[in-house]
């Protein structure tokens, strides 16, 4: 009765998992970036389970069905790092970098299915290849943490709530956390049990669920700001001061060029909440805080390749704030519709007409 107890539990757990990823993948009607991502990295996690079951209770399973469980590992920690990353700074389209990684562990995947998928290559997997994955979702598992401190410190400070949105980022994290924990500890034998992975998963899956139930509006939950501010209009005086204010903080204190600017951390230092800021941008310069921001990097990126020729483009991307020469390249296009390049060498041109 025991054992058919636990497998229940963690059957229904991936079970379930498998068709909550494909409502996000496949008929999620606001279809946003967060919420695919999310039911990627749920399809990845629970073909991770689903093989942990299946082996727990057939031992003798085809072991190329366990490899495919194990190289579903590889998937998870980057995808909850780009859904929280995602969710958190309203991304809502997929950045080139994330796609080339999803690629690249795409690819490494293959090559270990296609080529070390046969039972004397199971030595290599034990002593290399598992624990190279599990230290990859772990590492991942921490790159997320850090990711999401300030809803963790929201959380410990007295008489600060939290969105709706954060409480389902700060669920999924901890979710994820608990069940890599699980998984690791009983890889190296520390007091769990094997299963104790898929049981964890199943119960914080069906933890999480509840606030999906809860939601009446479940794309609250996958953006960092409402896209609506119920016709409450801020006070003149006080989006007057904050513009003003704002303004100076981009001339003089250059906070743009701070690569992990979010919109609460600007917003704090205009002693605003980020829906008062996010709505200042809206309603009285018609821009979303990225757009904001980039403009303002691109602007400071032409005056710097108009005094400095000798400056590489991509140093001068990072310079004013921008974490990649991708995203970089990407934005003085969309602002100026030129590319780096094309602007430096009309610079360079101007200069040697006036020369002549």
């Amino acid at each position: 009765m025991g054992d058919k107890l636990v497998f229940f539990i963690s059957t229904i757990g991936w079970f379930n998992g498998l068709l909550l990823s494909a409502y996000f993948l496949f008929f999620y009607k606001n279809r946003k970036l967060s919420g695919l991502l999310f039911g990627a990295m749920l399809l990845a996690l629970s073909l991770r389970v689903a093989k942990s079951v299946i082996w727990w209770f057939n031992p003798e399973l085809p072991v190329i069905w366990v490899q495919l469980g194990l190289v579903a590992c590889i998937f998870i920690g980057p995808l909850l790092y780009y859904f929280l990353k995602a969710a958190m700074d309203g991304i809502k389209e997929m950045p080139a970098r994330w796609t080339y990684t999803l690629l690249g562990y795409a690819l490494v995947s293959l090559v270990l299915l296609l080529f070390f998928s046969a039972r004397p290559y199971l030595p290599i997997w034990r002593k290399f290849i598992i624990p190279f994955i599990y230290l990859q979702w772990f590492g991942y598992i921490i790159a997320s943490g850090w990711l999401i401190r300030s809803v963790v410190l929201k959380l410990i400070r007295k008489g600060v709530s939290l969105k709706p949105n954060e409480k389902w980022i700060l669920g999924i994290y901890i979710g994820s956390l608990v069940t890599a924990t699980a998984y690791l500890l009983s890889y190296f034998n520390i007091r769990l049990s094997y299963i104790a992975g898929p049981i964890s998963f199943s119960v914080l899956l069906y933890l999480n669920s509840l606030i999906l139930l809860y939601r009446k509006r479940t794309d609250e939950l996958f953006q960092s700001e409402p896209e609506k501010y119920a016709n409450k209009k801020l006070d003149e005086q006080l989006a007057g001061d904050s513009l003003n204010k704002l303004e100076q903080l981009m001339l003089h204190q250059e906070v743009h060029t701070n690569p992990d600017l979010k919109l609460n951390d600007l917003a704090a230092l205009l002693n605003l909440s980020g829906h008062q800021l996010s709505q200042l941008l809206n309603e009285r310069l018609g821009k979303n805080f990225n757009t904001y921001i980039n403009e303002y990097r691109i602007r400071r990126a032409c005056e710097i390749i108009r005094k400095d020729r000798n400056l590489k483009l991509e140093a001068v991307g990072y310079e004013v704030g921008f974490n990649s020469k991708s995203a970089f390249f990407s934005a003085f296009k969309k602002f100026t519709g030129k590319t780096p390049n094309l602007f430096k060498q009309e610079q360079i041109q101007s200069d040697s007409g006036t020369d002549l």
